[in-house]
C-alpha cells in the first residue's frame, strides 16, 4: 500500500459515544483494507492477524457495534444454532454507510498509523496488594488490567489531529475532560499514551495555560506527521 494513502475519518464518527475504541479501531483497519472504498472484500483472518486480534467471536462482536450504529453494512450466513457465522475460504462484503461529503472528516496518513501501531503497546496497569504486606518498605503491586495502548492511541491521535490548526499550523487547546471523553481513557492512561508519543517524535505538547471561551485549559498537542514542523512559539 502506498505509504502516502490517507485513511479519512467523519468527525462525528470519530467522537461518537457510543462508539467503543475496539470498534473504532476496527473501523480504520477495514478503511486500510478498502483503501477507502465503499465497499471492502475482506479474509477475516487475514484482517484479524493484522489488527493483532484473535477469536472470531471478537471480531462478529464489532462488526455487529459498527453496523448497530449505522456505519457500515453486510450480510453473514446462520448456522443450525441460529448464530452467524464468518464465511470460511471466501471474502467478506462490507459497504461503508457513512458519508464524507457531509460535515467535516479528519484524516492520517497510512504510514503514520503504521508507525503507532509499532510504538503503541499492551500496558499494564498495577495496584498495590493490601494483602501482601502492611509493611510500606515491601510494597507488592499486582496487575490491575491490561490496556490496549494501540487502540485509545489511534483514537487519541485522530482527535489531536482534528484540533491541529491548519491553517495557521498550530494546535488548538484541548481538555483532558474532551480526550478522555472521546478515547475513554482515564487520565493515567492518556498520560501514558502521550509519553509514548512524545517519545517516538509523533506528538508535541506545548504546555501552558490557555484560555478557550472563558475557559482555562492547559495543553495543545500538535500530531507530527507528514511535512508538518513544530513551532515553539505557538
Amino acid at each position: 500500500m502506498n505509504e502516502n494513502f490517507k485513511v479519512q475519518v467523519n468527525d462525528d464518527i470519530l467522537t461518537d459515544d457510543e462508539l467503543s475504541n475496539r470498534a473504532f479501531y476496527l473501523y480504520i483497519y477495514l478503511k486500510l483494507y478498502g483503501k477507502s472504498n465503499e465497499t471492502v472484500y475482506i479474509y477475516p483472518p487475514e484482517l484479524l492477524e493484522q489488527m493483532g486480534w484473535t477469536g472470531n467471536n471478537t471480531f462478529k462482536k464489532y462488526l455487529l457495534e459498527l453496523k448497530q450504529l449505522g456505519y457500515i453494512d453486510y450480510e453473514l450466513s446462520i448456522n443450525k444454532q441460529g448464530n452467524e457465522c464468518l464465511p470460511i475460504n471466501r471474502r467478506m462484503i462490507i459497504n461503508f454507510t457513512d458519508d464524507l461529503s457531509e460535515g467535516s472528516f479528519t484524516q492520517i496518513d497510512f504510514k503514520t498509523i503504521l508507525k503507532l501501531q509499532n510504538v503503541l503497546k499492551l500496558t499494564e496497569i498495577y495496584k498495590v496488594d493490601h494483602e501482601s504486606t502492611a509493611d510500606n518498605k515491601n510494597k507488592k503491586y499486582i496487575i490491575e488490567k491490561h490496556y490496549d495502548e494501540k487502540e485509545v492511541g489511534l483514537r487519541m491521535y485522530f482527535l489531536y489531529e482534528k484540533f491541529y490548526n491548519k491553517k495557521d499550523q498550530c494546535g488548538i487547546p484541548i481538555s483532558y475532560e474532551n480526550i478522555s471523553k472521546t478515547s475513554k481513557a482515564s487520565p493515567q492512561i492518556i498520560a501514558y499514551v502521550n509519553n509514548t508519543l512524545e517519545k517516538n517524535n509523533l506528538l508535541k505538547i506545548k504546555h501552558g495555560i490557555f484560555w478557550v471561551k472563558d475557559r482555562k485549559i492547559k495543553n495543545k498537542y500538535i500530531p507530527m506527521w507528514g511535512n508538518r514542523n513544530y513551532k515553539d512559539e505557538i
